[in-house]
């Protein structure tokens, strides 16, 4: 099966670039890479949100040009790669490509997919009304989770076209282990053999503020001396939080790492004792499943995460972690000083934590998923043929 795959884009340290380059990576793996053509909207800018390895596509917009330019020569570059490369499935990784993509594959004649992520779906006024148009008459949809699968089949109709593929984790490279003292001074984290550290890392900006930043300072202000939180990740949200952590008397006890490299990810959660991102869901708020608890939990760390969006599909209560009310805070000050007080309990709930990401999200695990979902795709099309 031949692949014109169609992303926003890839280049970054986003969760929804990370989860696109698993599956062109998993696409390629099982249609071969000259079966799988990518092109993506957003190309590097050569800032420190950029990815620090390079990943190979067809086409790629330009970092400095305005969006609405790139868009216009996104949308020429998928015609041209769908002319030469002759596919037999889009793939449309955004649903604000979805009225698009759709037009493209009747226009090719082939089906196509969109892939759909948490908030974007629920919030519809964050896209036109052709990407609504456009997910309503594709083929398939794909979801990162239940929650979002669930959504798209009642508001959108999609009712058994709908698939989940979970986001899968690089289980080779985020490992249990002991965080490399290294790592630990270039970002001034404390050691955590020393220290409770409630760690979360994601990008810390106004537009991401259901992730729940706010509310863990302010929980995090009522433990115990010996606990430390660390923020890792940058973004405009981080002078508001370093001035309510001197309000509250504790800035001495955080941390502001800053961005963070590629390539310290793992011992970053390692660093941890727990990692918690416990959103909230509403419109333009939540998520579907995020990859940073399940990264943390490969490395053998319990989580803590919002029971309101596609983020409690990470945890199983009380085995690797907890998913709780987002605005309970005495809750999730119990979670964490019971984390905190009792060791061989939060070792027993990070055991779980990597077993379960082995189990569920391991990158093997996420492509028989893919397969399984490619050979339905494949007898969908020779069942239509066959009543041509």
């Amino acid at each position: 099966m031949k692949v014109l795959y169609l992303t926003a884009g890839v280049f970054d340290k986003g969760g929804i670039s990370r989860y696109n380059r698993y599956q062109i990576n998993a696409l390629r793996d099982l249609q071969g890479v000259e079966n799988v053509a990518v092109a993506s909207l957003l190309g590097p800018t050569g800032t420190q949100h950029d990815l620090e390895t390079s990943f190979d596509v067809d086409w790629h917009g330009q970092g400095s040009s305005s969006l609405s330019q790139n868009k216009l020569t996104f949308m020429q570059a998928a015609l041209r790669l769908s002319r030469k490369h002759k596919p037999d499935l889009i793939w449309c990784a955004h649903l604000h490509f979805a009225g698009m993509a759709h037009v493209l594959a009747r226009l090719v004649g082939v089906v196509d997919v969109v892939q759909v992520y948490g908030r974007e779906v629920w919030s519809p006024r964050w896209h036109r009304p052709d990407a609504g148009w456009g997910l309503r008459r594709s083929r398939y949809a794909v979801a990162d989770c239940h929650a979002t699968a669930e959504y798209v089949e009642q508001v959108y109709r999609a009712h058994e076209r709908v698939a989940v593929l979970w986001d899968p984790v690089d289980t080779g490279r985020f490992t249990p282990g002991h965080p490399d003292p290294i790592t630990l001074a270039k970002y001034q984290i404390p050691d955590p053999a020393k220290n409770f550290n409630v760690v979360t890392l994601g990008r810390i900006s106004t537009g991401t503020v259901y992730k729940g930043y706010e509310r863990l300072l302010e929980v995090f202000a009522r433990l115990p001396i010996n606990a430390r939180l660390i923020y890792g990740g940058g973004g405009d949200l981080l002078p508001r939080l370093q001035k309510r952590a001197q309000a509250l008397g504790v800035a001495e006890r955080v941390v502001f790492t800053g961005f963070i490299d590629e390539a310290d990810l793992p011992d970053i959660y390692r660093s941890a004792s727990v990692f918690c991102l416990i959103g909230d869901r509403g419109p333009g708020r939540g998520e579907g499943i995020p990859l940073t608890p399940l990264e943390a939990g490969a490395c053998g760390v319990p989580i803590l995460v919002g029971d309101q969006d596609g983020s409690r599909e990470a945890v199983e209560q009380d085995v690797n972690g907890f998913a709780l009310d987002p605005f309970d805070l005495d809750a999730i000050e119990r979670s964490l000083k019971l984390l905190l007080s009792d060791e061989p309990y939060r070792k027993r709930l990070g055991d779980s934590a990597h077993s379960r990401v082995l189990k569920e999200h391991a990158y093997p695990v996420f492509k028989a998923r893919l397969q399984k979902f490619l050979e339905r795709v494949t007898m969908d099309q020779n069942m239509r043929r066959s009543r041509l």
